[in-house]
Parts: C-alpha cells; sequence; structure tokens
C-alpha cells in the first residue's frame, strides 16, 4: 500500500520498471479499493534485465490508498509512476525526488514517481539491490 496524492483529476500514463526471468507476471493496480489496471510483466530474461510497461488509468484528486496486488507470476518491481496524459507512453522514466520508505503521516504526489520498496503494508515482497540503469 501506499497514500498518493492526486493533484489533479483525469487520465494518467501508468509505468512499471519490471524485470523476470518468466512470463504470467501480473500487477493488479487499485485505487481505495478498486480495480483500475492490470499490467502484464513479460519475461525479459533475467531478473535485472529492466523493461518498463505501460497502462492508462483515470484518477481523481484527492488523497488515496494505492495497492499494488500480485495475483500471479514471480518479477522484480523497481518503481511505478503516473504522468497526466493518456496513451503517449515516455520512452525514459521520470525524475523525482528519491522516496526512501513508507509515510502514511504524508503522501507521495502523482502525477509523480514512486520507489517500489516505499511500501507501507505488504504481504510475501522481498527487497534487493538493483543494477537498473533505467531506476
Amino acid at each position: 500500500e501506499y497514500k498518493v496524492n492526486v493533484a489533479t483529476s483525469g487520465q494518467y500514463v501508468l509505468s512499471a520498471r519490471v524485470a523476470s526471468q518468466q512470463s504470467g507476471g501480473l500487477i493488479n493496480v487499485q485505487v481505495d479499493e478498486v480495480s483500475l489496471a492490470t499490467l502484464q510483466a513479460p519475461n525479459t530474461n533475467g531478473w535485472q534485465s529492466w523493461t518498463t510497461i505501460y497502462a492508462d488509468v483515470t484518477l481523481t484528486s484527492g488523497e488515496h490508498i494505492l495497492k499494488l496486488a500480485y495475483p500471479s507470476g514471480n518479477f522484480n518491481l523497481n518503481w511505478f509512476s503516473f504522468a497526466l496524459g493518456s496513451g503517449n507512453f515516455p520512452t525514459q522514466k521520470p525524475t523525482a525526488a528519491p522516496e526512501t520508505g513508507c509515510t502514511f503521516s504524508s503522501a507521495f504526489a502523482v502525477p509523480g514517481q514512486i520507489q517500489a520498496e516505499a511500501f507501507c503494508n505488504g504481504f510475501g515482497v522481498e527487497t534487493e539491490s538493483t543494477s537498473d540503469s533505467g531506476g
């Protein structure tokens, strides 16, 4: 879980940086217990071979609880981000201040980038170092 503060209601491009040695990984993105999108983490031929996947989502302004659920597969997640707009998937990762850990006392800004390890609540999640030059 992550607490987020959406600045402006509208369409956003959700980007997620993933790596996996197998196919079939799914990320279900939920805001306030409502499913917004499911992204598929592809086989990138290595746990440190990274790619960015995308989906269009609609967000409303204000503070929300964002959950990432992993219904199937094994993969690494480095970061995810939200950018205003739709369909024009960026070719480079967004720039943002590094997020160092859970904070339910303040919210992550959207649009913006969130490091995967900055979650407040998680089950079955492990953290590890990454060699991702894009993250």
